[in-house]
Order: C-alpha cells, then structure tokens, then sequence
C-alpha cells in the first residue's frame, strides 16, 4: 500500500511539468493547450487568494494553499479528460449492444448484425468490430469462429462481455428471447418519455 502511495505522489509531481500532463492527455485522445493551462491556474490561484482573504488567512496559509493545490491540479486535470474518455467508451459500448440486439433480432446473423453495428459505431469500438468480421471471414483451426471473433470485442471492454451470451442465445434459441425482447422495449420506453 505504501509503494501505490509513493508512486502516486511521484506521479503528481511528473505532471506539474506542462509536456508530461500534455502527453498524458493526448493518450485519452484530448489536446489541452498551454493557454487552457494556464488560464485554469491563474483563475484557481486568484480563487485561492480571494478565498483566503475572504476567510482572513495570513498570507504564508494563502501560499501554503496554493502550493497544495499546484501539486494536485495536474492531477484534477488528468481525471476530468479521464472521466470524459470512460464517458465515451462507456457510450460506444451501449450503442454497440444496442445495434447488436437490433440488428441480431432483425436478422439473426453474426456477420450481418456486425456489418449494420459497424456503420452506426466509432473509434476504438470500430476496430474491435473489425478484428471481429475479419476473424469471421479467414476462420482458421478454431473449434468455436463466433466465440472467437467476439471475443475480440469482449477483450476490448468490460461491458462487452454480454454481447457474445446474447447472441449464444438466440444461436442456440433457448427461452431467454423474452428478456431480450424486454430488454429492448424498456429501452425504447426510456427513449419515449
């Protein structure tokens, strides 16, 4: 526990340098700007002085906060862009499972639900699916081609783990249609209302 604690204020401290916040930022697939940057620390550290003149701090108090703050704003930072690209795949995903139940209960074909949930899908999601299909269309010495090629979309995220079972499903066409269908059409009320 102690080693995840240190290395987690040695990390605080690498993002304090511009580049490194930067590069971190451009892996979540967000540019954030010098001028963004520091923008957002003028105006926190003018919300620190003020705060504390408003409390009536001694100026070294008002400098020991704001020195606090400089050591976890990269931090704050990194999460928001964080938050927002789980945000994201956390959409792709349930716009994935969407279109794959639609489209498999349209036309109970792998192949063909993929190709219609791949015209609707974007970014890292779209790759999957096309690992997916290429894996379908050159099977190789594969006991199970479907459970293979979806499981490349099950190991791209978590909640896609339910996408390979519901299609199991309808392939073995076991009873479980009516959650589906329930599935669906509570769906569709939320969209309604």
């Amino acid at each position: 526990m102690r080693q995840h604690h240190k290395r987690t204020i040695l990390t605080t401290f690498r993002y304090i340098k511009y580049t490194n916040l930067k590069k971190e930022i451009r892996g979540y697939g967000y540019s954030y700007s010098f001028k963004k940057y520091l923008a957002s620390l003028l105006l926190s550290f003018l919300g620190i002085l003020l705060a504390g003149k408003f409390f009536h701090l001694q100026i070294p108090y008002i400098i020991g906060l704001g020195l606090a703050y400089l050591c976890f704003f990269p931090i704050i930072i990194i999460r928001q862009f964080k938050y927002m690209y789980e945000q994201q795949r956390f959409r792709d995903v349930v716009n994935y499972l969407e279109q794959m139940m639609y489209s498999f209960k349209k036309q109970p074909k792998i192949i063909v639900a993929l190709e219609e949930t791949k015209q609707l899908c974007e970014g890292r999601i779209l790759e999957l699916i096309d690992e997916a299909e290429k894996a379908i269309s050159s099977p190789g010495a594969v006991d199970d081609l479907y459970r293979h090629a979806l499981s490349c979309i099950e190991q791209g995220g978590k909640s896609g783990r339910s996408v390979p079972k519901y299609i199991k499903y309808h392939i073995r066409r076991c009873e479980r249609m009516d959650r589906a269908d329930i599935s669906l059409s509570e769906r569709e009320k939320k969209h309604e209302i």
